[in-house]
């Protein structure tokens, strides 16, 4: 319907401006790593693997893949701190924004 005295037809326009809730799964805080004590804790495990100067097959390389790999999980585990991110978490904020702000 045309209001009184105008001109125009209204035009009506509903938006949805609810707030994106984010997942809330603890993870792994990368960007919070301390690099060097990563760094240290990996090469301790990696020592302590088995010598193999030649793979020779399958088995071995498929060995020494998983050694290294749970050597990287450990570390992760026991280095890099976990995080809860709240529901309005915004991934792309950082520390360097926080800082110039």
């Amino acid at each position: 319907r045309r209001p009184p005295n105008a001109d125009h037809l209204p035009i009506m326009s509903v938006i949805d401006i609810s707030a994106v809730i984010s997942d809330s799964t603890p993870r792994r805080n990368w960007r919070m790593t301390d690099w060097k004590a990563f760094r240290e804790e990996l090469s301790k495990r990696l020592a302590t693997m088995p010598p193999m100067d030649i793979i020779r097959d399958v088995e071995t390389l498929e060995a020494m893949v998983e050694f290294v790999q749970e050597s990287i999980m450990a570390t992760a585990d026991q280095v890099v701190p976990m995080s809860t991110p709240t529901p309005f978490t915004k991934r792309w904020w950082t520390k360097e924004l926080d800082e110039a702000r």
